[in-house]
């Protein structure tokens, strides 16, 4: 019989590595609190809060119940100091991975070995093992750690793409669509008001169009602005190399 009492053991982090490492450089701005909780993260979206507390536990940064530990104080206090952030962040790596990876070399591992080691010591697979991996040989290579070429020249698996939804005939039977391949069906447009008390900024991308818009608070801050900062990296992890969306 299972104990109930007992912590289940943490998935490894999944979430891009530019988020966690941005929420240390966060932390390294202020003092270090004794518990670390989601109050510290108001500038992420929820699902994200979640994944990075469980990334701080896999690293042993944080106790069970949000405690900060020895490894996080270090961190924090080597954030600026690049030598010796390598060093502690190499130590943090080889100790929360030494499980996953056994006996495996790093420097000479193949994506198959990588992915084998994930599979069986986390049992993760699909979109959450690429997402683990990818940020396993971020961090890696972050600390300075000896990569493999085959992990490094890895390339991310393309998320599937989901059935198109099924669409009602005049009887109000369910049919497929009747859509001619790779034409997208475009939604009406909408017209959109800015919630009251907020101020909204155009973005445009190349092509001169306006594609998006961001909208903050009336009495923006400059602590509000540093909030909007901490994404950058974020949509930095996500982004397309450069030009590969001209074509």
């Amino acid at each position: 019989m299972s104990d109930p009492n007992k912590q289940a053991t943490p998935l490894p982090p999944y979430l891009p590595y530019s988020t966690f490492k941005s929420f240390i450089e966060l932390l390294h701005s202020n003092v270090l609190p004794p518990t670390i909780d989601k109050s510290l993260m108001r500038h992420l979206a929820g699902g994200v809060q979640s994944h990075l507390m469980g990334a701080l536990r896999f690293l042993g940064l944080i106790g069970p119940k949000g405690e900060a530990t020895d490894r996080l104080a270090n961190l924090h206090a080597t954030f600026a100091k690049p030598d010796d952030w390598t060093a502690e962040l190499r130590t943090i790596l080889v100790h929360a991975y030494a499980r996953l990876l056994g006996s495996n070399d790093v420097s000479r591992m193949t994506d198959k070995q990588l992915d084998d080691a994930f599979k069986t010591g986390a049992d993760l697979d699909g979109v959450m093992l690429d997402r683990a991996t990818r940020f396993f040989i971020q961090a890696m290579v972050d600390a300075k750690v000896s990569v493999s070429p085959f992990l490094l020249n890895r390339k991310r698996r393309p998320t599937p793409k989901r059935a198109p939804k099924s669409a009602k005939n005049g009887n109000g039977a369910a049919h497929p669509e009747e859509t001619p391949a790779g034409q997208q069906i475009t939604p009406p447009k909408t017209e959109y008001t800015p919630p009251a008390g907020s101020m909204e900024y155009p973005i445009y991308f190349r092509g001169g169009k306006m594609q998006g818009r961001l909208i903050v608070p009336a009495g923006l801050t400059t602590d509000d602005v540093k909030m909007i900062e901490l994404l950058i990296p974020m949509l930095r992890a996500y982004a397309a190399p450069a030009g590969n969306g001209d074509k």
